[in-house]
């Protein structure tokens, strides 16, 4: 090593010696590719001594293994002064096949020109060896081998029991920039993300462990890693191939659905601001009626005028109502991230007490049981607005109270260690069969013309719950019952 060291300086000068370090597997060409230098295990590699290829072209950087294109980006790039890398391989003299992780570093004089080309090796022929021996014995593998060598649309990779990549196709190769020689035999976490890389790592492990107890493996996305550093999502499916033996992992580039999908939300963000702020307008106006009609009211006035003036009071609480609505519906989702321990009966009590002015609602019993063994966290605005829109629908759908009827509401709540259970349940109207599943749908009604509403409210609950991450349902007898349920989970 020492004697490398002292060639090497006279040759180079001392500047180039910590990049070498303690590398034995070097050589030397000159602007031509013609080699100058090769160490003693570069000469081993090949097979032959070093007087035999000193002065000759160095075979290794125009190997019929490559591709055209894999030597020209490496000409390329040294012949513009850049460092190279990659895995290069040849046969060696007695037709033994050897590869090498690859390292070429331009050397320049002091005009600047590429004089020299220091190459400094790391043998890896063990690990591309054993890989193709491996291939080449299981049948199964050569089987489909041909078949993910052809298919170009998408990303296929193969790895080992061990994680390590034995095989991938022409998409992998060009979605992850690196050649087949110079990924094969390395982890299949090389080409993951590494600021998620744990969760990704779980997340195959899982894969992994549902593929051995033959149950249905969910699609994965995960963010991967090209050569240049470049990181982008991929859907992710995972099957098995010869007993577990290896592992097929079958990916999809979903760069651009992910761009969409943020501008969607982008927009989604817009239109919110939109409806709140025309929503925040109209309210003024509507105030500004309502004061200008208690005014009115209070004038000696006709029979008529007070008739008119009680139908424009009644108009204008529906279209507070409705602006009401729609400015909870623009904001529910941008104050999600606001977290507070929710009380409950609080909130109950003020819903009940804010529709206190319902038609109906002195008729009205209600009943209402929380039990909180837990502390339930979650945004105050958006638990409010639920309990508020179905409590307004059941007094809006409740029956004529008689000597023998009651219109009442059940409200039940139960804060569990990480899910919270609620349900609103009345013995009003209820709801035809036919219409269950719509409505949660915007603006409709079901059909019901003779009771006031704009089919906001439970549009607005059923928007909530899902960006609450969690699930509702509805169970309905006409003229008996309905009751909504509800499962949240504790943020």
């Amino acid at each position: 090593m020492e004697a490398i060291k002292y060639h090497l300086s006279n040759t180079l000068g001392n500047s180039i010696l910590p990049l070498i370090k303690d590398n034995s597997i070097i050589s030397i060409t000159d602007s031509l590719g013609r080699i100058e230098y090769a160490s003693n295990d570069f000469c081993e590699i090949l097979g032959c001594e070093s007087n035999v290829i000193i002065g000759e072209t160095h075979k290794l950087l125009k190997s019929h293994l490559h591709s055209d294109e894999l030597y020209k980006d490496l000409w390329r790039t040294i012949k513009m002064g850049q460092k190279w890398n990659g895995v290069l391989s040849d046969n060696s003299y007695n037709g033994t096949p050897f590869w090498l992780d690859t390292t070429i570093i331009p050397i320049k004089d002091t005009a600047e020109n590429n004089t020299k080309y220091v190459a400094i090796y790391n043998n890896v022929s063990k690990i591309y060896s054993e890989n193709t021996k491996l291939q080449e014995s299981n049948k199964i593998y050569a089987k489909y081998k041909s078949i993910y060598e052809s298919v170009n649309v998408g990303i296929i990779v193969v790895v080992d029991s061990n994680g390590n990549i034995t095989e991938w196709n022409k998409g992998a190769e060009l979605a992850f920039g690196y050649s087949k020689l110079e990924i094969l035999g390395h982890p299949l976490t090389l080409l993951m993300s590494k600021k998620i890389r744990k969760g990704n790592i779980k997340e195959l492990l899982k894969a992994i462990n549902k593929i051995k107890n033959n149950k249905n493996i969910d699609t994965i996305e995960m963010y991967c890693l090209r050569k240049n550093g470049e990181e982008f999502p991929v859907e992710f499916a995972l099957s098995s191939i010869d007993g577990n033996n290896f592992y097929c992992a079958i990916m999809l580039d979903i760069s651009k659905r992910k761009k969409l999908e943020y501008k969607l939300k982008q927009k989604t963000k817009d239109l919110e601001m939109f409806l709140y702020r025309s929503a925040h307008d109209l309210t003024a106006p509507f105030s500004s009626a309502e004061g200008l009609i208690n005014l009115l009211k209070e004038e000696d006035a006709n029979d008529r005028i007070k008739s008119l003036t009680e139908m424009l009071d009644t108009a204008i609480n529906s279209g507070k109502l409705l602006v009401n609505n729609l400015t909870k519906a623009s904001v529910i989702t941008a104050k999600n991230d606001t977290l507070k321990t929710i009380d409950f009966n609080q909130i109950i009590t003020k819903a009940i007490s804010m529709l206190s002015g319902s038609q109906n609602f002195e008729l009205v019993k209600f009943n209402v049981d929380v039990i909180n063994s837990y502390n339930y966290n979650s945004n105050p605005e958006s638990i409010s607005a639920i309990f508020q829109n179905l409590i307004q629908n059941a007094i809006k759908y409740s029956k004529e109270a008689n000597d023998a009827f009651v219109p009442q509401i059940d409200i039940t709540v139960e804060v569990l260690q990480n899910k919270v259970l609620i349900k609103v349940c009345d013995n009003g109207q209820g709801i035809y069969e036919k219409y269950i599943n719509r409505v949660f749908d915007l603006y409709y009604r079901a059909n019901i013309q003779d009771v006031p509403g704009n089919g906001l409210g439970l549009y607005i609950v059923k928007n909530i719950v899902d960006d609450l991450n969690g699930k509702i349902s509805v169970k309905s007898d006409v003229n008996i019952s309905t009751c909504f349920e509800i499962e949240l989970p504790n943020s």
